[in-house]
This record gives structure tokens, C-alpha cells and sequence, in this order.
């Protein structure tokens, strides 16, 4: 069963593991900085496994938008 949360505690392991399989080049990094100034993000869990992850991110005024949309391939 598919679980979605709404900024779950999630580290840079499981998000590294997503964005690796997901996208070829990319580049293992800290995801916390960018977190933490996020309007918000979802994330999607299968037993536990983390699935699925997009960013709101949002210009501090009236405009937000997503990025990083992730999911397991």
C-alpha cells in the first residue's frame, strides 16, 4: 500500500537512493538546507521504501511550484 506524508522526516539516504535510481547523472548531495526553506514537500512510501518525493517550493509571497518531482522507476 502506497502511503503519502506531507514533510515526513526523511534523510539524504533514502532520498540519494530515489534520485539515483530515477535520474542517471545524478550527484549524491544533503537535500536538508533545501528542505528546511520549502514551502513543503510530499513524500511516497511503499513498506517503508521511500517511492516518490516532490518539492513546494514558493517565492515567499503569493507564487508557489514543484520541483524535483521524483519517482521509483
Amino acid at each position: 500500500m502506497t502511503k503519502y506524508e506531507i514533510n515526513p522526516d526523511v534523510g539524504n539516504d533514502a532520498l540519494n537512493a530515489l534520485f539515483a535510481d530515477s535520474w542517471p547523472n545524478h550527484t549524491p548531495h544533503d537535500f536538508l538546507p533545501v528542505l528546511s526553506q520549502s514551502l513543503g514537500y510530499v513524500c511516497a512510501t511503499v513498506d517503508g521504501v521511500l517511492v516518490g518525493f516532490v518539492n513546494v517550493a514558493w517565492d515567499g509571497d503569493k507564487h508557489a511550484f514543484l520541483l524535483d518531482p521524483t519517482v521509483h522507476t
